[in-house]
C-alpha cells in the first residue's frame, strides 16, 4: 500500500490549558481547524501543511510536523496579523476579553510563535512568541478618552525548566500618548509561581 496518506482536517474544538490545577488563563477557547495533513507512514511523520485555525474567531496560520517514532517530537510555528486587539484579545480569559472589548480600538498587531520539542514522559515544548502593536490606540467611550499612538514590542516564552517557574512574558519600548501627556517604558514578568514584575516607566504629562 501507499506509505503517504494525505487528508484534510476540518473541524470544532474546545482548548483548555491546564498548570496545575489552574485552568483560569486559557479555559473552553472556541478553536477552528481546517488543515492538510500528510502522514508518512514509514518515517512515522505527521506533517500539517500551510492551513489555517482559528482561536476564538481570530484566523492564524500553522504548520509544522510531528515524529511519533521513538520520543515523540513537535515543531509547529504560528503566525497573525490583526489590525485591532482582537487577536490579543483571543488569550485572555473570557470575562477580561469582554470587558477589552467594549474600548474602540485599532492598531497594527502581530503575533508569532513556535511549539518545539519532545512531549513525551511528561516533559513540555519549547514555547516562544514574539508580538507587537504600532499605530495603536484605545478609546473609553464612556467618557470619550483617548490612548493614542501607542505601540510595543512583547515576547513569551516557558524557560528553561518549561513550566510556570520559569515563564516570562515582557513587553519592551512601550510608547503610548495619553490626552496630556507621553508614557514610555519596559515591563517584564518572570516566574508565574511567584512574580517578579520589574518595570521601567517613564511619563511626561502636560498639565497647563
Amino acid at each position: 500500500g501507499s506509505k503517504r496518506l494525505k487528508a484534510s482536517v476540518d473541524g470544532k474544538f474546545q482548548m483548555t490549558f491546564i498548570t496545575g490545577k489552574d485552568t483560569s488563563f486559557i479555559r473552553n477557547k472556541q478553536l477552528n481547524l481546517s488543515a492538510a495533513v500528510l502522514y508518512d507512514k514509514q518515517k512515522d511523520i505527521l506533517s500539517v501543511k500551510p492551513s489555517k485555525i482559528s482561536l476564538e474567531g481570530i484566523s492564524f496560520e500553522t504548520k509544522g510536523f510531528m515524529v511519533f517514532r521513538g520520543n515523540p517530537y513537535m515543531n509547529f510555528e504560528f503566525h497573525g496579523e490583526k489590525s485591532d486587539f482582537n487577536l490579543a484579545f483571543a488569550f485572555l480569559p473570557a470575562d477580561l476579553a469582554a470587558y477589552m472589548k467594549k474600548y474602540k480600538n485599532a492598531g497594527n498587531i502581530y503575533f508569532d510563535a513556535s511549539v518545539k520539542g519532545i512531549v513525551s514522559n511528561g516533559r513540555q515544548p519549547d514555547i516562544r512568541a514574539g508580538f507587537g502593536c504600532a499605530n495603536g490606540f484605545f478609546t473609553n467611550t464612556d467618557v470619550n478618552k483617548t490612548v493614542d499612538r501607542l505601540s510595543f514590542k512583547g515576547y513569551f516564552t516557558n524557560g528553561i525548566n518549561r513550566n510556570p517557574s520559569t515563564f516570562e512574558i515582557g513587553l519592551t519600548d512601550i510608547l503610548a500618548h495619553p490626552e496630556q501627556g507621553d508614557i514610555k517604558g519596559n515591563i517584564v514578568v518572570r516566574n508565574f509561581e511567584d512574580p517578579n514584575v520589574n518595570m521601567d516607566v517613564s511619563t511626561d504629562f502636560d498639565l497647563q
